[in-house]
């Protein structure tokens, strides 16, 4: 059976596939995927006639030198659980339909995530269930981007996963209220933007030196000396980590670990054999042993299991795959 996303009066439909849906007058990219009885032995559980719709928006300025994308999703995903992999931004969730779970580790009790929520950075994975019928809102922030709309140190939301009514109080229930109430997602996301645009602050001086070092750690893919970072941020190694901590929410060191892994995760092509010593070299782990222990603590796996995992994943279900490198189901 086919699925209909309907933009502005343009529909596409989708079977078995992913299809963009571009307008670019407001920047929006949609895709909708659903699958049927796609199924295979070598593949951890996956739900039946799964489909979701996802959709998503590049805010205009000034909102789009703070966040990368607000998205909508709903539907079902098609791994009822998976591990989510440390990533060097921040996350907001408004959420419209059933309730998450969310584990520290993959045995533990869970924590029940409920009507909105921001997730921190953070230097471990976590898993999640999924729930069966999802409808969110969501903000991907870019990394720092979130200092000017919660003024609050960001390291206090290292590792962590916190009510956005701890921020926002009844305007939080508000936005999530109004987001519900909205006729489509195209008016949604809009509402959305006008929303998180009230919530902006005046950027303080000092993030703009936290901004130069961000844009040169993302430029080096994290490959870069700290020392000679913070000389040509003219502040002391100290300073520029206080700096980070207060601003992004983690030290310079522990961000540009975070990009390097990211870069290790794009460089990886899970359909042909993986030089395991070549992309490490490539990029800048100064041998095995430490290139191994990073995948083993962002992912709970060698890489040599990552990649069987993430191979088989990405030849049964490939659109989900494109959709996000930082989820791994699990069983």
């Amino acid at each position: 059976m086919d699925q209909d996303v309907h933009w502005r009066g343009l529909s596409y439909s989708v079977m078995g596939q992913s299809m963009p849906a571009c307008v670019e007058d407001d920047n929006i990219t949609g895709k909708a995927i659903t699958a049927e009885n796609e199924l295979s032995t070598d593949v951890p559980p996956v739900r039946l006639n799964w489909r979701m719709t996802y959709i998503r928006r590049v805010p205009s300025p000034p909102l789009d030198n703070y966040i990368h994308h607000l998205y909508y999703l709903d539907g079902a995903m098609p791994f009822p659980r998976e591990r989510i992999l440390p990533h060097p931004t921040l996350d907001l969730k408004i959420n419209l339909g059933s309730r998450f779970h969310l584990y520290d580790d993959d045995s533990g009790s869970p924590r029940h995530l409920t009507e909105s929520w921001l997730t921190g950075i953070s230097g471990d994975y976590h898993t999640i269930d999924w729930p069966l019928e999802m409808r969110l809102y969501g903000v991907r922030f870019k990394a720092g981007g979130a200092y000017p709309f919660l003024r609050l140190p960001m390291s206090e939301l290292y590792d962590q996963v916190v009510s956005l009514d701890t921020f926002w109080g009844r305007f939080a229930c508000e936005m999530r209220e109004r987001l519900g109430c909205a006729p489509t997602i195209g008016a949604g996301l809009a509402l959305f933007e006008r929303l998180m645009r009230s919530r902006l602050c005046e950027k303080p001086y000092e993030q703009n030196l936290v901004d130069y070092c961000i844009t040169e750690i993302d430029r080096t893919h994290g490959n870069l000396s700290i020392r000679r970072l913070s000389d040509h941020a003219n502040m002391s190694q100290n300073h520029l980590t206080t700096q980070f901590k207060r601003v992004v929410g983690t030290s310079t060191k522990e961000l540009a670990r975070l990009y390097r892994f990211e870069h290790v995760l794009r460089s990886i092509n899970p359909t042909q054999p993986v030089n395991w010593t070549q992309i490490a070299l490539q990029c800048g782990y100064y041998d095995q042993s430490h290139f191994n222990k990073d995948f083993m603590t962002f992912t709970g796996y060698n890489p040599t299991g990552y990649l069987h995992l993430r191979s088989r994943v990405y030849t049964v279900h490939t659109p989900v795959d494109q959709l996000s490198l930082r989820a791994l189901p699990t069983d």
